[in-house]
Protein backbone atom coordinates (compact mmCIF):
# COMPACT_ATOMS: atom_id res chain seq x y z
CA UNK A 1 0.00 0.00 0.00
CA UNK A 2 1.74 3.30 -1.07
CA UNK A 3 -0.28 5.95 0.58
CA UNK A 4 3.06 7.18 2.18
CA UNK A 5 6.01 9.30 0.03
CA UNK A 6 8.95 7.18 2.06
CA UNK A 7 7.20 4.09 0.28
CA UNK A 8 7.40 5.47 -3.05
CA UNK A 9 10.84 6.35 -2.75
CA UNK A 10 12.12 3.11 -1.17
CA UNK A 11 9.85 1.64 -4.54
CA UNK A 12 11.86 3.62 -7.02
CA UNK A 13 14.91 4.35 -4.98
CA UNK A 14 18.26 4.00 -7.78
CA UNK A 15 20.14 1.54 -6.60
CA UNK A 16 20.99 -1.38 -9.14
CA UNK A 17 19.55 -4.74 -6.82
CA UNK A 18 16.09 -2.56 -6.69
CA UNK A 19 13.68 -5.13 -8.48
CA UNK A 20 10.72 -2.72 -7.93
CA UNK A 21 12.17 -0.17 -10.24
CA UNK A 22 13.70 -2.25 -12.64
CA UNK A 23 10.75 -3.84 -13.61
CA UNK A 24 8.49 -0.82 -13.38
CA UNK A 25 11.04 0.53 -16.06
CA UNK A 26 10.79 -2.89 -18.43
CA UNK A 27 6.95 -3.20 -18.23
CA UNK A 28 5.76 0.63 -17.71
CA UNK A 29 6.36 3.74 -19.67
CA UNK A 30 4.38 6.39 -17.20
CA UNK A 31 4.22 6.42 -13.38
CA UNK A 32 1.11 8.35 -11.81
CA UNK A 33 2.28 9.60 -8.23
CA UNK A 34 -0.88 11.04 -6.86
CA UNK A 35 -1.04 10.77 -3.05
CA UNK A 36 -0.43 13.65 -0.14
CA UNK A 37 -3.51 14.46 1.51
CA UNK A 38 -2.68 10.88 3.65
CA UNK A 39 0.27 11.97 4.43
CA UNK A 40 -0.62 14.83 6.90
CA UNK A 41 -3.88 12.74 8.58
CA UNK A 42 -4.11 10.82 12.02
CA UNK A 43 -3.08 7.87 12.11
CA UNK A 44 -1.02 8.10 8.81
CA UNK A 45 0.60 10.78 10.24
CA UNK A 46 2.43 8.91 12.72
CA UNK A 47 2.84 5.51 10.05
CA UNK A 48 4.23 8.12 7.59
CA UNK A 49 7.08 9.00 9.54
CA UNK A 50 10.65 8.36 8.45
CA UNK A 51 12.26 5.93 10.89
CA UNK A 52 15.52 7.57 12.37
CA UNK A 53 14.54 10.72 10.76
CA UNK A 54 13.44 14.38 11.91
CA UNK A 55 11.34 15.23 9.23
CA UNK A 56 8.56 17.44 8.10
CA UNK A 57 5.81 15.72 4.99
CA UNK A 58 7.18 18.64 2.89
CA UNK A 59 10.91 17.10 3.86
CA UNK A 60 8.97 13.88 2.46
CA UNK A 61 7.86 15.34 -0.57
CA UNK A 62 11.11 16.77 -1.57
CA UNK A 63 13.11 13.68 -0.51
CA UNK A 64 10.45 11.47 -2.77
CA UNK A 65 10.68 14.14 -5.92
CA UNK A 66 14.56 13.75 -5.62
CA UNK A 67 13.81 9.98 -6.12
CA UNK A 68 11.50 10.37 -8.53
CA UNK A 69 13.71 12.80 -10.66
CA UNK A 70 16.60 10.59 -10.85
CA UNK A 71 14.10 7.04 -11.70
CA UNK A 72 12.86 9.18 -14.36
CA UNK A 73 14.47 8.22 -17.86
CA UNK A 74 13.37 8.98 -21.67
CA UNK A 75 12.17 5.75 -20.99
CA UNK A 76 10.06 6.43 -17.88
CA UNK A 77 7.86 9.17 -17.70
CA UNK A 78 6.81 9.88 -13.89
CA UNK A 79 3.78 12.60 -13.34
CA UNK A 80 3.51 13.61 -9.90
CA UNK A 81 0.05 15.56 -9.13
CA UNK A 82 -0.18 17.73 -5.96
CA UNK A 83 -2.59 16.81 -3.22
CA UNK A 84 -6.23 17.81 -2.17
CA UNK A 85 -7.14 18.80 1.00
CA UNK A 86 -9.20 17.62 3.92
CA UNK A 87 -12.79 18.89 3.79
CA UNK A 88 -12.70 19.58 7.72
CA UNK A 89 -9.49 21.66 7.12
CA UNK A 90 -7.71 18.97 8.88
CA UNK A 91 -3.44 19.88 8.50
CA UNK A 92 -4.29 22.52 5.38
CA UNK A 93 -1.58 24.10 6.17
CA UNK A 94 1.08 21.14 6.17
CA UNK A 95 -0.58 19.81 2.17
CA UNK A 96 -0.35 23.69 1.06
CA UNK A 97 3.52 23.49 2.15
CA UNK A 98 3.44 19.80 0.93
CA UNK A 99 2.18 21.16 -2.74
CA UNK A 100 4.05 24.29 -2.32
CA UNK A 101 7.27 22.17 -2.13
CA UNK A 102 6.30 20.43 -5.40
CA UNK A 103 5.67 23.36 -7.27
CA UNK A 104 8.79 25.17 -6.34
CA UNK A 105 11.23 21.93 -6.92
CA UNK A 106 9.26 21.39 -11.16
CA UNK A 107 9.96 25.23 -11.17
CA UNK A 108 13.94 24.53 -10.17
CA UNK A 109 13.53 21.63 -12.50
CA UNK A 110 12.07 23.71 -15.48
CA UNK A 111 14.92 26.84 -14.42
CA UNK A 112 17.50 24.01 -15.04
CA UNK A 113 16.41 22.75 -17.94
CA UNK A 114 16.42 26.05 -19.79
CA UNK A 115 19.55 26.58 -18.56
CA UNK A 116 21.47 23.30 -19.99
CA UNK A 117 19.71 23.41 -23.59
CA UNK A 118 16.38 21.80 -22.62
CA UNK A 119 17.34 18.48 -21.41
CA UNK A 120 16.93 18.36 -17.60
CA UNK A 121 20.14 16.48 -16.74
CA UNK A 122 19.43 13.98 -13.51
CA UNK A 123 21.81 14.96 -10.47
CA UNK A 124 22.89 11.53 -10.09
CA UNK A 125 22.14 9.24 -12.81
CA UNK A 126 22.88 11.33 -15.99
CA UNK A 127 19.98 10.57 -17.39
CA UNK A 128 17.20 12.89 -19.24
CA UNK A 129 14.82 13.94 -16.47
CA UNK A 130 11.40 12.65 -17.71
CA UNK A 131 9.31 14.44 -15.33
CA UNK A 132 5.73 16.39 -15.22
CA UNK A 133 4.04 18.30 -12.53
CA UNK A 134 0.12 18.81 -12.76
CA UNK A 135 -1.24 21.02 -10.20
CA UNK A 136 -4.31 19.72 -9.16
CA UNK A 137 -3.82 21.00 -5.35
CA UNK A 138 -3.94 24.70 -6.21
CA UNK A 139 -6.68 24.12 -8.99
CA UNK A 140 -8.97 22.20 -6.13
CA UNK A 141 -8.47 23.89 -3.35
CA UNK A 142 -11.32 26.15 -3.71
CA UNK A 143 -13.83 23.57 -4.13
CA UNK A 144 -12.09 21.48 -1.29
CA UNK A 145 -14.36 23.02 1.70
CA UNK A 146 -17.36 25.14 2.02
CA UNK A 147 -18.54 24.01 -2.00
CA UNK A 148 -16.92 20.81 -1.79
CA UNK A 149 -16.83 18.51 -4.42
CA UNK A 150 -17.69 15.79 -2.22
CA UNK A 151 -16.69 12.02 -2.12
CA UNK A 152 -17.54 9.27 0.36
CA UNK A 153 -15.20 10.38 2.97
CA UNK A 154 -13.85 13.72 4.27
CA UNK A 155 -10.60 13.09 2.31
CA UNK A 156 -12.04 11.95 -0.88
CA UNK A 157 -13.34 13.78 -4.05
CA UNK A 158 -16.52 13.39 -6.60
CA UNK A 159 -16.23 11.97 -9.73
CA UNK A 160 -16.22 15.51 -11.16
CA UNK A 161 -13.10 16.61 -9.48
CA UNK A 162 -11.74 13.02 -10.36
CA UNK A 163 -12.63 13.81 -14.32
CA UNK A 164 -10.96 16.91 -13.91
CA UNK A 165 -7.32 15.64 -12.98
CA UNK A 166 -7.87 13.31 -15.80
CA UNK A 167 -8.14 16.54 -18.10
CA UNK A 168 -5.06 17.95 -16.67
CA UNK A 169 -2.80 14.91 -16.62
CA UNK A 170 -4.31 14.65 -20.78
CA UNK A 171 -3.46 18.38 -21.33
CA UNK A 172 0.25 18.21 -19.73
CA UNK A 173 0.76 14.77 -21.51
CA UNK A 174 -0.01 16.00 -24.55
CA UNK A 175 0.84 20.01 -24.91
CA UNK A 176 3.93 19.43 -26.36
CA UNK A 177 3.38 17.21 -28.96
CA UNK A 178 2.48 19.50 -32.27
CA UNK A 179 0.07 17.32 -33.21
CA UNK A 180 -2.24 17.80 -30.49
CA UNK A 181 -1.45 21.42 -29.69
Amino acid sequence: NLYCYRNVEWMLRSDEDNLDLNSLRKDYDLIIVALGVWEVTTPNYQTCLVQGKNSTPSDRVGWTLETLKNASSPELQIVFRTSGFDSRHFETDRVLDMNSVAVNFFHNLTSARNDDGGGGVGATSGSVVNMTLVDWGSVIYNRSFKNRLAGDIPLHYSLEARLLFIQQLMHELFKDIPEYV
